[in-house]
């Protein structure tokens, strides 16, 4: 209860600094109470992590053999990229320096054209 007082507290005011903490605040009140909500509970807490990379491994597949492309610009994406490269970077270990040069190169190839 506090944690929520405290988040709605932070996000009513204009701020930007007060923005982030609310917002840091809401979210870890989201993951205390996670036993609380019976879908959150079941979806990240009782199936094995290993069901999650096998979905994004077959989405993956999918992706490659459909050779379907973005029609919009995305976090990953530039529009025409194939769909894969965002479903790879699902299943792709550390994961957050691989997205930052993916990022990188968007932003090169946007500088560029």
């Amino acid at each position: 209860m506090i944690t929520m007082l405290l988040a709605s507290m932070f996000l009513q005011d204009d701020d930007e600094e007060s923005q982030r903490v609310g917002k840091f605040l809401y979210g870890a009140m989201k993951d205390m109470t996670v036993v609380t909500d019976l879908d959150r509970h079941l979806n990240y807490t009782l199936t094995p992590a290993s069901w999650s990379t096998q979905q994004n491994t077959v989405r993956f597949i999918g992706d490659v053999v459909s050779g379907e492309q973005a029609k919009r610009k995305s976090r990953y994406l530039q529009s025409g990229d194939y769909k894969a490269k965002s479903s790879l970077l699902k299943i792709t270990p550390f994961k957050y320096p691989v997205s930052k040069l993916v990022e990188y190169e968007n932003t090169m190839q946007t500088e560029t054209n």
